[in-house]
């Protein structure tokens, strides 16, 4: 995972420097999802008998075509982690505010904001409408809590996109733990 999200890159980096045996650890600089895509591929390379040398930069093509995009009912844990500022996350809070996070580059960034589901659902028309003029071969849905928001954006996406396979799974602990509860997020992959 991301060395923004959570310690298991540095931790790796440890281990590795400790082992007697010859190590790689890579920065998959995504979250869960586009994490799952970079494991697919190399493990795919892996069984085809490539090498590391060979792997590391198709991992990096799977990285710079993965799109990932958070929304944040509750916005503590973004002002915990310094997404936006406090006040910010005090009048959001008061305003019911919901936020649409981009996580590219390797942090996350906010890219929209206003009335929960009016301004969810028309960064959700902008954005489906880009995601047209890509070529997008892989979707996942991601949620941590409740399912319903991540079962609406899959009837949503799968209109849309009917012949691209769409998985819907909970985040891991590490991704929770750092957007908050009740959110949901996109990952895509572009082929």
């Amino acid at each position: 995972m991301s060395d923004k999200m959570s310690s298991s890159y540095n931790n790796a980096k440890t281990a590795a420097s400790k082992s007697t045996t010859d190590v790689t650890v890579l920065n998959s600089q995504v979250t869960a999802a586009g994490l799952a895509y970079q494991v697919l591929k190399a493990a795919k390379m892996i069984k085809e008998g490539k090498i590391i040398k060979d792997i590391l930069p198709e991992l990096a093509k799977v990285r710079d075509n993965t799109r990932i995009f958070f929304s944040v009912r509750n916005n503590q844990q973004i002002v915990n982690n310094r997404i936006i500022t406090k006040l910010q996350g005090f009048l959001g809070k008061h305003a019911n505010t919901a936020y649409m996070l981009a996580f590219k580059g390797n942090d996350f960034r906010l890219v929209a904001h206003g009335s929960k589901d009016e301004s969810l659902n028309e960064f959700w028309k902008t954005q489906i409408a880009h995601m047209h003029d890509e070529c997008i071969v892989q979707l996942s849905i991601l949620h941590s809590g409740t399912s319903t928001r991540a079962q609406f954006l899959r009837s949503m996406l799968t209109e849309e996109f009917p012949f691209v396979p769409i998985s819907v799974v909970p985040t891991n602990p590490e991704m929770t733990t750092f957007i908050g509860r009740n959110s949901t997020g996109v990952t895509y992959l572009l082929g």
